[in-house]
């Protein structure tokens, strides 16, 4: 399941959604042309950022469905 949505390019920050349907909402609500977007499985989010150090946010209940905020900073 691609849950995780990574945004940006300058900050880099992702967030990991309840399901990949929620991801695939938000995604085209909020991503386009001038925000870069990409969806990621558990597995792949963390093969790819596992050098990264990862500041995670817990959300409360929202309209997206989204469980976290995590600000990828670089090591």
């Amino acid at each position: 399941m691609k849950n995780y949505v990574i945004i940006g390019h300058l900050w880099l920050r992702a967030i990991e959604f309840i399901n990949e349907e929620k991801a695939d909402t938000y995604i085209t609500k909020n991503c386009n042309a001038e925000t870069e977007c990409g969806k990621y499985t558990q597995e792949e989010f963390y093969a790819e950022f596992q050098e990264f150090y990862l500041e995670s946010h817990e959300y409360g209940v929202n309209e997206y469905g989204a469980l976290r905020l995590i600000i990828i900073r670089e090591p």
